[in-house]
C-alpha cells in the first residue's frame, strides 16, 4: 500500500500520477512521522475525478487544499499521508486497486470527502463512505474546494473551527451514477459486504445497540464534519 506526501504535492502544485512513482511506503511514511515526531495518520481522499482522465481541475484546487488540510493536520500533530487512487493504485491497470479498495479504506484513519460537483451522488464516492462507516466508524470529513488553513483560526489545542457538524445519511451506491454501467456488479459486490460487516470492526465504545445495529441505506446516520466556505 502506497501513501502520498502532502510536500510532494506541494512541491509539484498537483496530484501526481501513479506512473511517476511518487507514492511512497507506509513504512516510509511511519518513518518520516516518527522522524518529526508526530503521529502518523492516514486519510482516505474521496474525491469524483474532474473528467476521466483528470482528478483535478485546470487550476490545480485540490491539490491545494489537501496541502492546506495537510498544514492543518501538521500543526495539530498528526503526520497526515494521503491514499488517493491517482496516485496509489497502477492508473495503467486498475484492476488490482480495486479488489483492495476494502483494505485500503479500512487501512485508513479518516476519509475526506472533497465537495467538488456531483461528489455526492457518485456510485463510487457513495460505495467509499459507506465502506469507511462500516469497517471503520460512522464519521466522515468533508472538505469545500475553498478551505484554506489560517494558523491564526487555531484554539488552545491546535484545532479550527468546523463550518458546520450535522448527523448525515448513508445513500444507498446502487442509486449513484456511474461513468461506467459495467461498473454496477462491483459496487453491488461491496455494497453487500458492508452490509454483512456493518460495524463488527468498531472499536467497542461505538457500536451501536443490538436494536439499533445494521445498515439501512437511507436511514442510517454518520457524523458528518465540514471546513471550510
Amino acid at each position: 500500500m502506497l501513501v502520498l506526501h502532502w510536500e510532494c504535492i506541494d512541491r509539484l502544485g498537483r496530484i501526481p500520477h501513479s506512473g511517476e512513482g511518487r507514492g511512497i511506503t507506509l513504512s516510509e511514511a511511519a518513518t518520516i512521522a516518527s522522524e518529526n515526531k508526530k503521529r502518523f495518520f492516514i486519510e482516505f481522499v474521496s474525491h469524483r475525478w474532474f473528467s476521466s482522465y483528470a482528478p483535478d481541475d485546470l487550476h490545480n484546487t485540490k491539490a491545494a487544499v489537501l496541502c492546506e488540510w495537510a498544514k492543518y493536520r501538521w500543526a495539530s500533530g498528526l503526520a497526515s499521508f494521503f491514499w488517493v487512487d491517482f496516485t496509489c493504485v497502477n492508473q495503467n491497470d486498475i484492476a488490482l486497486g480495486v479488489c483492495l479498495l476494502p483494505l485500503y479504506v479500512s487501512t485508513a484513519n479518516n476519509i475526506l470527502c472533497y465537495g467538488s460537483a456531483e461528489y455526492e451522488v457518485r456510485a463510487w464516492t457513495r460505495v467509499e463512505r459507506v465502506l469507511f462507516a462500516a469497517f471503520v466508524a460512522p464519521k466522515f470529513e468533508a472538505l469545500s474546494t475553498e478551505f484554506i488553513y489560517d494558523a491564526d483560526d487555531d484554539d488552545a489545542n491546535g484545532k479550527i473551527e468546523l463550518t458546520s457538524e450535522e448527523q448525515g445519511l448513508l445513500a444507498d451506491p446502487e442509486d449513484g451514477r456511474l461513468t461506467f454501467p459495467c461498473d454496477m456488479p462491483l459496487i453491488r459486490e461491496l455494497k453487500g459486504l458492508c452490509v454483512t460487516h456493518w460495524a463488527k470492526c468498531w472499536k467497542e465504545d461505538m457500536r451501536p445497540p443490538r436494536d439499533q445495529s445494521g445498515l439501512h441505506f437511507g436511514t442510517t446516520q454518520v457524523r458528518v464534519r465540514r471546513f471550510g466556505k
